[in-house]
This record gives C-alpha cells, sequence and structure tokens, in this order.
C-alpha cells in the first residue's frame, strides 16, 4: 500500500508487543462489532450486507503492515487461503501477535477505513478474506463484499 496507490495512512507506526491488556473496542467500531455480532446469533444463511455495509462505514481499523519502503498490509496464508487480519484497536492486534508466541517482536501497523482497506483488496492474491479481531471473542472471518469480489 503505497502512497502512489492513493493509500494514506490515519495513523502508523511500530510497538512493542510483550504486555497483553483487556480491549474494549472504540465507538467508532460499534456498528461493525454489532452487525458482525448480529450476524452470528442469526446463523450462516444471514445477509453479510449489513456487516459489509458497516465495514465500509468504519473509519478506523488497524491491520499489520510490512517492514518495506513502501510498505503493504500483511496477507496472512492459511489452509491454501489468504487472509487479511483486521482489528478494531492497536492493543488487539498487539494481543494477537502475543497468543501467536510473537510477543517480543516489534509490529508494524496502520490505521485505515474500512472502505479504503476494501479498495485494496483488488490488489491482494485472489480470493483474499478479511478476518476480524482474531483471538477476540467476536472473531469473524467476512467473506468478500460483492463490489470486490472476482479480485
Amino acid at each position: 500500500m503505497s502512497r502512489t496507490d492513493g493509500y494514506i495512512p490515519l495513523l502508523a507506526g511500530t510497538v512493542p508487543v510483550a504486555n497483553t491488556v483487556t480491549i474494549e473496542p472504540p465507538a467508532e467500531t460499534a456498528e461493525l462489532i454489532a452487525a458482525v455480532e448480529t450476524l452470528r446469533t442469526a446463523g450462516p444463511d444471514s445477509a453479510w450486507e449489513p456487516v459489509h455495509a458497516a465495514l465500509r462505514a468504519t473509519p478506523r481499523l488497524w491491520v499489520e503492515t510490512t517492514a518495506a519502503a513502501e510498505p503493504d498490509v500483511v496477507v496472512v496464508q492459511r489452509e491454501g487461503m489468504a487472509w487479511i487480519p483486521v482489528f478494531t484497536t492497536v492493543l488487539r492486534l498487539v494481543d494477537w501477535k502475543n497468543r501467536c508466541g510473537q510477543g517480543e517482536t516489534p509490529v508494524r501497523y496502520a490505521g485505515i477505513s474500512g472502505a479504503d482497506l476494501l479498495a485494496t483488496l483488488p490488489r491482494m492474491p485472489n480470493g483474499t478474506g478479511l478476518v476480524l479481531d482474531p483471538g477476540s471473542e467476536h472473531v469473524t472471518a467476512l467473506p468478500l463484499p460483492d463490489a470486490v469480489e472476482g479480485c
């Protein structure tokens, strides 16, 4: 995600990840979390559009970035599928890195709006999905909205 691609992070930096703390999602992600919770309780046949709409409307989410001169979003490969871990807070990102046994390694991150995050998907490996708050009680794998499917 270079600046020439139109991406400008809301906030970016590097944090050490040695401590785990209790984390409450910020108010700006409340609509997204509520949509995810509604979907989870309604069952697998429920419509994803309210979740995708809430994702597009979320002003700030957090992603891990590469250490390259022109940083990009980290894509995790699991069982032949590509996923972007997306977090509602930097502390949730830190907690996840600790749970993965990477608590001694600093992590690079960037803040990005949900709409800008969706706009990056066409540049990612074909079929890349999003995982919201890995390691949390509301972790959810988000399939691609129709607008970006077939990337």
